[in-house]
């Protein structure tokens, strides 16, 4: 599963994970509007090195959490290289 089919439902009935997934949704859709401003394709490790950068550079540490469970996922997404 790639990153773009990450989409949540947002009609399903809330969840409490769904505040922290809908955040993490919004890290990705910010990083990847950033990187497609610079490249013409952005692919799963354009976006797990532009979060790699954000989690050494952010000192709020609510941010910092968002950033490593936007990392986790897409990680978890992205398929092993072998």
């Amino acid at each position: 599963m790639s990153v773009h089919e990450m989409d949540i439902d947002t009609e399903s009935p809330v969840a409490p994970h769904l505040d922290a997934k809908t955040s993490e949704q919004q890290v990705l859709a910010g990083i990847r509007t950033a990187l497609s401003a610079r490249k013409s394709m952005v692919t799963n490790k354009d976006i797990i090195l532009e979060l790699q950068v954000k989690l050494e550079t952010e000192k709020d540490l609510a941010k910092l959490d968002l950033y490593r469970s936007t990392l986790e996922r897409v990680v978890h997404a992205t398929p092993d290289d072998i």
